[in-house]
Parts: C-alpha cells; sequence; structure tokens
C-alpha cells in the first residue's frame, strides 16, 4: 500500500516553490484506512483481502477508486 501510494503522490508532485505541497502519513493510518476500505467493499477476511491488493501496486488504489 506504502508503494501504490508513493507512486501515486510522485506523478502529481509540484516543483519545489510557492506550490509545494506535503503530506505527512504514519503507518497506522495507512492501515487503517485499508482495513476501512476492504470492510467497504464487504471484505470478510481482512488478512485475505490485505495479501491480495498487496500483490500488484495498482489494486491498492483502484480500490480507492484513484484509478481509471
Amino acid at each position: 500500500m506504502d508503494r501504490a501510494i508513493n507512486d501515486f503522490l510522485t506523478a502529481r508532485a509540484t516543483p519545489a516553490g510557492p506550490g509545494l505541497r506535503a503530506i505527512a502519513v504514519d503507518g497506522k493510518a495507512l492501515r487503517n484506512l485499508a482495513i476501512g476500505v476492504h470492510r467497504q467493499n464487504g471484505h470478510t477476511n481482512i488478512a485475505a483481502a490485505l495479501r491480495h491488493t498487496a500483490r500488484d501496486r495498482r489494486k491498492p488504489l483502484a480500490a480507492l477508486g484513484l484509478t481509471g
């Protein structure tokens, strides 16, 4: 999940200067987000859902609806 979010943010990075944007997220927040997304999508076995999305770095972003 961390890798997918990093890829997403890197693709939208702005050059340093007045428009500089930053995001600070800790690991617990990311884990809770992932668990919540899987529960919202109807998964009952969260561990299996996490393993499934970890196989492809695009799957977590797709689960969040951030990819076309």
